[in-house]
């Protein structure tokens, strides 16, 4: 429990630092966690004041992070515990709620939908992880756990923890293509690959809201029984005049928008590619989180400058 000593003393030293960069007042949060030296950094990014909040310092990243009452506290599992911090706030609130256990053996006799013990066998592992950690309706923390299986589905449980012990509420089988979600569970949560219809999306018509958006051209032909559409979406920032290029295309397995190669040109500049490849984008003001989907690169781009705001990172989601 050293490194969970070490964590609450490390986020004592929480304070706003200010990155060199000059941003619009429409600009979101962006919950995100990066590698420093040997421990794992846990940050909000407030773009429109230009501050830093510190979270946490871990030895190791947590598999995920969440953003919890309507993201004003954030959430994670930490070596077989539940931390939260209220954004904020200098102190990251000691752990009360241990996490249920992780293991699949634990919960059998409470079950009715599980595999068969010959298909358990094949199971990624009989280790449960956690997939999400949020509010349930009935305004109690709530946590969803999965177990992955051999053909990339899951079976996945629902628990709340209530009267100071946790209660199985639901549980369901989701094939590999399912967003498996429980509804009755609000958070936000740093894996971005399972929300593909945001509307930050790149390539979503909520980004035409966008203030620095001008124009969009688009041109579309069939490829290998696919219709890929060639899109040029027009910005401009202050005296800079941007041009955010990128394709899309239905996935072939769930029929969701795929996005891929995004480049940048700015004004009469050489063109940037920030992404090659199957990617996801998701725009917010003057900036563009891009996550690549071979090699995993996660990175925060400035669109009138082409520069790195942060990354590589391990996780980052936008909140508001």
């Amino acid at each position: 429990m050293d490194s969970i000593k070490t964590l609450c003393a490390a986020v004592a030293l929480a304070a706003a630092s200010v990155s060199p960069f000059a941003l619009a007042d429409n600009d979101s949060r962006l919950l995100l966690a990066r590698q420093d030296g040997s421990q794992c950094l846990i940050e909000v990014w407030d773009a429109r004041s230009n501050s830093v909040n510190s979270v946490a310092r871990l030895d190791t990243c947590p598999r995920r992070i969440f953003a919890i009452q309507n993201g004003t506290e954030i959430a994670f599992a930490y070596e077989g515990e539940i931390f939260s911090k209220v954004l904020g706030g200098t102190d990251l609130a000691l752990p009360q709620t241990k996490l249920p256990s992780l293991s699949y053996d634990d919960y059998k006799t409470l079950l009715t939908v599980f595999p068969t013990d010959e298909y358990l066998a094949k199971a990624h592992s009989q280790e449960m992880q956690v997939e999400a950690i949020g509010i349930h309706e009935r305004g109690a923390i709530g946590i969803h756990l999965k177990l992955g299986m051999a053909a990339d589905d899951s079976y996945d449980y629902l628990f709340v923890h209530e009267r100071g012990e946790w209660k199985l509420l639901d549980q369901k089988w989701c094939h590999r293509f399912d967003a498996c979600l429980f509804e009755t569970l609000t958070y936000i949560s740093t894996h971005i690959w399972s929300t593909p219809d945001d509307p930050r999306n790149v390539w979503h018509d909520a980004a035409k809201q966008n203030p620095y958006f001008v124009d969009e051209q688009k041109e579309s032909e069939w490829v290998d029984d696919y219709l890929v559409t060639d899109v040029k979406r027009e910005f401009r920032i202050e005296d800079t005049n941007v041009r955010l290029s990128y394709s899309t295309l239905p996935g072939p397995d769930t029929g969701a928008t795929l996005t891929s190669t995004i480049r940048l040109k700015i004004d009469n500049k050489p063109v940037i590619t920030l992404a090659d490849g199957q990617c996801l984008a998701y725009l917010s003001g003057r900036h563009l989180l891009v996550a690549q989907f071979w090699g995993g690169t996660l990175e925060v781009m400035r669109l009138d400058t082409g520069e790195s705001v942060f990354g590589p990172l391990r996780h980052a989601k936008w909140l508001n």
